[in-house]
């Protein structure tokens, strides 16, 4: 004789009515929690498309397209005298650029930029999660999506600027090589005062060529590209007086470049004993020689 399995069992005894409206309740909620969320989600997706739709067309023009300063010479290919507008730039090749400078930037900026395709999905979740926790702001920007800001769009902190930047950003990507990304943006970049590029940067804050820096100079120079007013390297040596708001900076890209494996653990110990000597006076607003 088979067993008999019962399924349903008869209710001993009824169920609490406040234990009912209690669950109920719950339910009614998920379902509401859930209808907002499915809708917030498509007014979310239609309101990007809208924004992309409206993003300005890819101009690759614009990123060469940048002020330079202009040398005049005579017949004899003698230089008379340069002329500086409101941006005073070089431009400058990635292969003429050191290694160190690079890489400090890329350590400070965008330490995954050899692995993205434009944006960082890994930076920009973790940038939400820490700024929806009260943890420090932080930005997500890669350098291709700076380089798109500083070159087809404008600096609006909105959701509609970031959403077209990012989407011109993976363009960019599908354009240019990762060499030229950075070529471009290593002469584009905003420096403070009135130097724009790592050549001019170079001269006007240490006298040198770039190819003379040191690696404590190299990391310096990233550490302007955050907050160019901040950490203007003669602003705080010689205007406010405040050498350690620059230095321990300079300090944060070095453990950066180490943390990454850009630099040797030698390498980083000698570049944080190691000093900056700062032009005092900048050359950029002395007067025409004619």
């Amino acid at each position: 004789m088979k067993k008999k399995y019962v399924v349903f069992k008869p209710r001993e005894r009824e169920r609490s009515f406040v234990l009912s409206v209690v669950l109920m309740t719950a339910k009614m909620l998920f379902f509401v929690v859930l209808l907002i969320g499915i809708s917030c989600s498509g007014l979310v997706v239609g309101l990007a498309k809208a924004w992309i739709d409206t993003t300005p067309d890819l101009d690759l023009d614009k990123i060469g397209a940048q002020a330079q300063t202009s040398f005049i010479f005579d017949s004899s290919g003698n230089l008379i005298t340069e002329f500086k507008g409101s941006q005073n730039r070089i431009y400058v090749e990635i292969g003429d650029i050191p290694a160190n400078l690079i890489n400090a930037v890329i350590s400070i900026e965008d330490k995954r930029f050899f692995e993205h395709h434009g944006i960082d999905i890994k930076r920009q979740i973790g940038a939400l999660v820490n700024n929806l926790t009260g943890g420090k702001t932080q930005g997500a920007s890669t350098l291709t999506c700076q380089l798109v800001k500083l070159t087809m769009l404008n600096s609006d902190q909105n959701y509609r600027r970031k959403v077209q930047e990012a989407y011109l950003a993976v363009e960019v990507e599908k354009n240019l090589s990762k060499q030229e990304i950075l070529e471009a943006y290593m002469n584009v970049i905003y420096l403070g005062g009135s130097s724009y590029g790592v050549k001019i940067a170079a001269q006007d804050y240490f006298g040198k060529d770039l190819e003379q820096l040191t690696l404590r100079e190299c990391a310096s120079l990233a550490a302007i590209t955050r907050n160019p007013s901040r950490y203007n390297p003669r602003r705080n040596y010689y205007g406010t007086g405040e050498p350690s708001i620059i230095d321990d900076r300079t300090d944060y890209v070095l453990e950066c470049m180490y943390d990454n494996g850009f630099i040797s653990k030698a390498e980083y110990d000698a570049a944080l004993a190691d000093s900056l000597t700062v032009v005092e006076d900048s050359t950029v607003n002395d007067l025409y020689d004619m």
